[in-house]
């Protein structure tokens, strides 16, 4: 019966440290980047990709101890033929010690050389232009969030000798997905 009574006393003891620790952890998580939590929650995406109208779903929240802000997108279009399915899932970061933004950009294009799926850029203004340099080109994704409607655009574009090439151009809505 003690033994009984002291092993309940010591799981009580046990889980009054744990939620005595739990609060004390949380407040050692850094502060999440102010500019990028903006862009959390869910959003309605609309506009334009390879000049067909886009209707994409896109989350954005905090990750990794408010490290990164992860993101996903998914197209809804229907497949068609000359219509690719868009999907990305993302990793922003803020370096503070460098003032720059990194991103970790994953997506349906097969493409997983180092050099196509990391970017770095300062922010300019309320923009982050970040540039990927795939097989294929530079691809230039630019978030750009617009303070007076709380509403992002984000525009991605192709370099080829010189000139960009419009891939798409989407506006980010709040709204549930």
């Amino acid at each position: 019966m003690r033994t009984r009574t002291a092993l309940r006393a010591m799981y009580f003891l046990g889980a009054l440290l744990i939620a005595a620790a739990v609060p004390a952890l949380a407040a050692d998580l850094p502060a999440p980047d102010a500019f990028l939590e903006q862009m959390t929650g869910r959003w309605k995406v609309t506009g334009t990709y390879n000049g067909h109208p886009a209707k994409h779903n896109f989350k954005a929240e905090w990750s990794i101890q408010n490290n990164y802000l992860r993101f996903r997108d998914v197209s809804e279009e229907e497949n068609a033929k000359e219509l690719e399915e868009f999907e990305v899932i993302a990793y922003i970061g803020y370096d503070a010690a460098k003032a720059r933004y990194v991103c970790a950009w994953l997506d349906n294009s097969g493409t997983i050389d180092p050099e196509a799926i990391v970017a770095v850029t300062p922010r300019v203004g309320d923009t982050l232009p970040f540039v990927f340099k795939t097989p294929k080109g530079n691809l230039h994704s630019t978030f750009a969030y617009d303070a007076k409607t709380a509403k992002w655009n984000w525009t991605m574009e192709m370099e080829k000798d010189g000139a960009l090439q419009p891939i798409a151009k989407l506006h980010l809505n709040k709204g549930r997905n």
